[in-house]
């Protein structure tokens, strides 16, 4: 399993839940939780077995 960490300064408040993506697509899917905090942190856990 890969774990990515990210953190980024924040330009404006997320003031409503944010979904990006298709569940269960395969691809990235994003959700974005209201916060009203200057910094951004995303996590990234690849659970797809690498052949």
């Amino acid at each position: 399993m890969e774990k990515l960490h990210f953190k980024y300064q924040a330009t404006q408040p997320i003031d409503h839940p944010v979904h990006i993506g298709v569940v269960a697509s395969g691809d990235l899917e994003v959700i974005m939780k209201p916060t009203d905090k200057k910094r951004v942190r995303a996590e990234y856990c690849d659970r797809q077995r690498r052949f």
